[in-house]
């Protein structure tokens, strides 16, 4: 390998351009067009000469190939529609020339013959025929109705021409105006002319709504993020009505009846997991759905009924609520309940078995890798990098993936000669902070005290710590990159979720219901194995007992003296396993016989996120 080209540091920036590119709206510049066709090849060519390398663009960065993948896919989407716009503006352009050359005298109006409408002459449709991947229709969603804005087209674009996707309206009560006609409706009748002119509402049936599905999903979306709602329920609700929108021909809300409702309920329980579906197929449930429906159920499974009626059952009820208290959606709460014989069940997580423990801390990141780039190949030398101690933290305290990303050096302190992690949005010593500022945890009970076991501070944590705070780095893991969410949260679980793919398969679990939550299990078994009770095991896990208010900071979070002393005194199996995989390394390092490398020393290497936080760039 070329040790002058750092790989890893390559892939994890163009990951993050391609997020930028894969945010645009389907109708780009031209410029815009060529610039993403560059970056295309210039990563073509950086994928060949890191392969050529043997570097294994996977193994750095797992989420490279499928976002490239999509990237690719979303270019050829956008030359097409280019050339689409283009034809209907020549169009237009051709129909201006005409009128213009009979307002002249030019051309004669009669010369021009006249076609007849009916229902069957086509017309040039309002949106792109394709039902794109579930990324790329989030892109491309109709700008969200400003209620406030005056009158202006939803698609109003500064670089360019609009695609006009529905008539604007300057207030929710306009955008109720019923566009039916009745049967009896004669043109030369004046005041039915006139009624429906202005919108005059037939109560015999609910009003039509000028709003789509994908323009009230883009209203939800704004709606939610300004009131601060949670980034992961609102990501389902997106998924879920966007396979309305690609399956339904994105029909508009009043539109959609108890027919429309029976059959998407009967639409849901058929749509497969990923698993065993070719990635350019799996961008949206849609796209899923159709290659079902297209080469059979062979290898493919259905969803599980949790994630069915929990995730996008749940999901369509919050949205269509949200609809109705908006107004904008006339008819009942829709109810979905339909599920398949076929739906799995599902499959409670397990804790890591012995074997399956010794197989992760015996890889190379732990026993001595080639070099920070290559930590899952065997050389000479330690490496304790952010991966080595989430791993290890993980196993140790159970903490969620999600927990671990955010911990400062503060969050680690000492008393009575036992050193504690607190987990906490801020540390209320140093006083208030900007709610910006306050580390979110997946529950209030997740804030909790959590002490060390001597294990970790035997493989040289608190050195890490040290090391860090003698260059004035704040946070423990500065190498960590979170990944930003639609809606600005973090999701600091994302490096060592990422890992765990690779992991996984590198070493070849076969357990289904083995997964990187899996370390927390494990942690939890250690705690039941001991005479620790069982009010301090919910504090040690972050539960909270049926009859408990969760409390906040301080010494309500501390074990008992009592339990303290059987959490550090644990002496099990597992543990002396851990410890036997692991120090061996840690001595041959102090020995000298390992070379100690740290490159997180060098803000260089951090994370582009901490590196922007903390003025390091």
């Amino acid at each position: 390998m070329n040790d002058s080209v750092d790989y890893v540091d390559l892939f994890q920036k163009n990951v993050r351009q391609l997020r930028l590119y894969l945010a645009d709206p389907i109708r780009i510049s031209e410029d815009r067009l060529v610039a993403r066709r560059n970056f295309e090849e210039l990563l073509k060519n950086l994928t060949r000469r890191a392969k050529a390398q043997g570097c294994d663009p996977d193994m750095i960065e797992p989420e490279f190939r499928p976002l490239f993948e999509l990237f690719v896919r979303q270019n050829v989407k956008a030359e097409a529609l280019s050339r689409r716009v283009e034809g209907i503006l020549q169009y237009e352009r051709g129909r201006a020339d005409m009128q213009m050359a009979i307002s002249l005298g030019a051309v004669q109006a009669s010369h021009i013959p006249v076609v007849p409408l009916s229902p069957e002459t086509p017309v040039f449709p309002a949106y792109a025929a394709d039902p794109l991947p579930i990324s790329q229709n989030e892109a491309l969603k109709p700008k969200p109705h400003d209620f406030d804005a005056g009158d202006r087209h939803l698609s109003e674009r500064a670089d360019g021409p609009n695609i006009v996707v529905a008539p604007s309206r300057t207030s929710l009560s306009d955008a109720m105006v019923d566009t039916r006609r009745s049967p009896s409706f004669q043109a030369n009748d004046d005041e039915q002319l006139e009624d429906h002119r202005v919108g005059v509402e037939d109560e015999s049936a609910p009003p039509k709504a000028s709003l789509r599905f994908s323009e009230a999903l883009a209203a939800y979306e704004e709606a939610d993020i300004r009131k601060g709602g949670n980034a992961d329920g609102r990501s389902i609700v997106k998924l879920i009505v966007q396979f309305i929108i690609d399956k339904m021909g994105d029909p508009l809300l009043a539109e959609f009846d108890e027919e429309a409702i029976k059959t998407l309920d009967e639409m849901l329980p058929h749509i497969p997991d990923r698993r065993n579906i070719p990635r350019e197929h799996t961008g949206s449930l849609a796209a899923r759905y159709d290659y079902a429906q297209k080469h059979g159920w062979d290898n493919l499974k259905r969803l599980t009924e949790a994630r069915l009626k929990n995730g996008y059952h749940n999901a369509l009820s919050r949205f269509f609520g949200w609809l109705i208290e908006q107004e904008l959606y006339r008819r009942p709460l829709p109810k979905f309940s339909a599920t398949s014989d076929e739906n799995l069940v599902s499959i409670e997580r397990d804790a890591f078995s012995t074997e399956e423990v010794t197989k992760i801390f015996s890889l190379p990141l732990f026993t001595g890798c080639m070099s920070p780039e290559r930590i899952w190949v065997k050389g000479d030398c330690l490496v304790q990098n952010h991966l080595y101690w989430a791993y290890v933290i993980s196993f140790l305290t159970g903490v969620r993936a999600g927990e671990l990303g955010q911990i400062e050096l503060d969050d680690i302190e000492a008393e009575g000669g036992i050193y504690y992690l607190q987990l906490r949005g801020f540390d209320p010593k140093k006083g208030r902070v900007a709610r910006k500022d306050v580390k979110r945890f997946k529950t209030q009970s997740s804030h909790r005290t959590i002490p060390l076991h001597p294990l970790l501070l035997d493989l040289g944590l608190l050195d890490r710590i040290d090391d860090l705070r003698s260059i004035g780095c704040p946070v423990l893991f500065p190498e960590w990159e979170p990944y930003p969410k639609p809606g600005g949260e973090m999701r600091w679980g994302q490096p060592l979720t990422k890992s765990f793919q690779y992991l996984r398969g590198k070493i070849g679990f076969e357990r289904f219901d083995v997964t990187l939550y899996s370390s927390r299990h494990w942690f939890a078994e250690l705690i039941d194995n001991s005479k620790i009770k069982d009010a301090a095991r919910r504090k040690l896990m972050g539960h909270t007992g049926n009859n408990e208010i969760p409390s906040r900071y301080g010494r309500k979070q501390r074990l008992t003296n009592h339990d303290l002393t059987e959490f550090t005194k644990i002496l099990s199996p597992e543990i002396n396993l851990i410890a036997e995989l692991l120090m061996p390394s840690k001595e041959r390092a102090d020995r000298g016989e390992l070379r100690v490398l740290k490159p997180w020393l060098n803000s260089a290497n951090w994370s582009v996120y901490y590196r922007e936080k903390l003025g390091r760039k």
